[in-house]
């Protein structure tokens, strides 16, 4: 299954009227009957979305900034570490032949995989907000 979803703007805030979701959500739920046959099953939508880093380049016409890609390739190095980790875990119970041929390791092993889930939690980017 899959959601569609959009960022238009920007305008102050103080610009929409009360109401101002009204015509919005009405327009859209409108053309997506018109475009799948059938009524949505849901809709999220407001005036409270700001742009991620790469929608704000994209806007700005400019390259991200260097710390999403520094988070963006910390990130991707953590997950794969972590994912390592995992299998490698998987192997030493597979092959032990009792559980204190493989305690130690299995201690270590599980104490690195933490840290790559710190690294994985630390890199996530930050969620959008007004200043970025």
């Amino acid at each position: 299954m899959k959601t569609w979803s959009c960022k238009i703007g920007e305008v102050d805030t103080d610009l929409v009227p009360k109401g101002g979701d009204g015509p919005m959500r009405e327009a859209v739920e409108k053309a997506y009957k018109e475009l799948t046959g059938k009524d949505a099953d849901f809709n999220f939508s407001g005036w409270d979305a700001y742009l991620g880093e790469i929608e704000r380049a994209a806007v700005e016409d400019r390259s991200p900034a260097d710390w999403y890609w520094i988070r963006f390739h910390k990130k991707a190095a953590a997950e794969s570490m972590y994912e390592a980790f995992h299998d490698i875990l998987n192997l030493l119970e597979e092959r032990a032949e009792d559980s204190s041929d493989y305690t130690v390791a299995l201690a270590t092993l599980l104490d690195v995989a933490e840290i790559a889930q710190s690294m994985i939690d630390e890199a996530s980017p930050p969620q959008p907000t007004k200043e970025n």
